[in-house]
């Protein structure tokens, strides 16, 4: 079954950047080119966050900011095609293939790096899903141990009615996720995950509670 994709790169009008999250803070980093000091482009079949380019004189391109200055310059990168240059960036990552097609990847604050490897939370939700029959009520988001770098996966799965098995959770993820990007921990809830306006889930408090002996470990 192919891939839905999002565009072909020739009329995508957009520009990808590498990504990679910071392991030990919010704050992205990019690759910088030694020789020109511009941002590189993300090799095919890497993520990288898609950016569009701010175009003063055409309406539809410009970007007047937020209300908060500081959101703002945090939304701009600059230097990206030619020194002095400004690119919105949109959040999202993407991957692109060696015919110029343009996958979802996954949300920028979503994604954790573990093991060495970007994980993609939208992903791992997907093979979660999988593993266990269901095609919502799971999160997936990144938690920090103590003397670790990056951060491993933990999934929280809504199981109001009491009938989840997560006997052999483990065996059945290693069907549909590399070993880097399976959940090390798994918290199911009596409840249904707290969703926002525009039903995207909320998983600032899951992060929050992190994780604890009380918790299922795979």
């Amino acid at each position: 079954m192919q891939k839905p994709t999002l565009a072909r790169r020739a009329t995508c009008q957009s520009y990808f950047t590498p990504f990679f999250p910071s392991s030990c803070s919010s704050i992205e980093r990019r690759r910088i080119s030694p020789t020109t000091g511009l941002v590189q482009h993300a090799p095919k079949g890497e993520a990288g966050e898609l950016l569009g380019k701010i175009v003063k004189s055409n309406p539809f391109r410009d970007y007047s900011g937020y209300t908060d200055e500081t959101q703002s310059k945090g939304s701009i990168v600059k230097g990206v095609k030619q020194l002095g240059d400004k690119w919105f960036r949109t959040g999202d990552t993407f991957t692109m293939d060696k015919f110029g097609y343009v996958y979802f990847k996954d949300r920028t604050g979503d994604s954790f790096r573990w093991k060495g490897e970007n994980v993609s939370t939208l992903e791992v939700e997907q093979g979660v899903g999988k593993a266990i029959g269901v095609n919502n009520g799971v999160a997936t988001f990144g938690v920090s141990i103590p003397g670790m770098d990056g951060k491993c996966g933990m999934v929280a799965i809504s199981d109001i009615n009491g009938g989840l098995n997560i006997s052999n959770l483990h065996e059945e993820l290693s069907r549909y996720l590399p070993p880097y990007s399976r959940p090390v921990f798994v918290r199911v809830m009596r409840n249904e995950l707290e969703t926002t306006g525009s039903f995207k889930l909320q998983k600032m408090e899951l992060r929050k509670a992190g994780f604890s002996s009380a918790l299922e470990v795979i």
